[in-house]
């Protein structure tokens, strides 16, 4: 007795892969296992623990469609190159504010003791979870990051 699979089958479970597939994270992306922590200094001095923390962006695709970005690392520019600067990898970002710019530049300074000055990539806010809910402060409003 040879009995065959249907072919809708295949279909279904070929389907099946794919949302898997789909919903994967890519580079950046937040997973569970990288829930990264930090106290945001605000402009006035105020700090607030926040856990969960990631660059947060919105790109419209179309009139309608709105993609949200959460990465676990800033775009950043150092002078013309761009540059993705890991959570991991920092201890502090300083937000340097000018009048002469619109954006504050950042000075970052990581784990091993190096730093730089850089710009953003890319126009978004840094968000997470507080005790208090959630939490998403623009540059403009920041002093300092200081990673756990």
């Amino acid at each position: 007795m040879n009995r065959k699979t249907p072919k809708s089958w295949h279909w279904l479970f070929g389907l099946a892969v794919a949302a898997v597939l789909s919903v994967a994270p890519g580079p950046g992306a937040v997973a569970a296992d990288n829930a990264f922590e930090a106290v945001f200094v605000d402009a006035g001095g105020l700090e607030t623990a926040v856990s969960h923390v990631v660059f947060y962006w919105e790109e419209q695709l179309s009139e309608t469609q709105l993609a949200l970005h959460e990465l676990t690392y800033i775009p950043a520019k150092r002078g013309t190159v761009p540059i993705q600067i890991q959570f991991e990898k920092i201890k502090q970002v300083e937000f340097k504010h000018a009048a002469s710019r619109d954006e504050p530049m950042l000075s970052v300074t990581l784990k091993n003791g190096k730093s730089g000055d850089f710009s953003l990539q890319i126009a978004g806010s840094f968000k997470g979870r507080t005790d208090f809910g959630e939490m998403i402060a623009g540059p403009a409003h920041l002093r300092k990051i200081l990673f756990k």
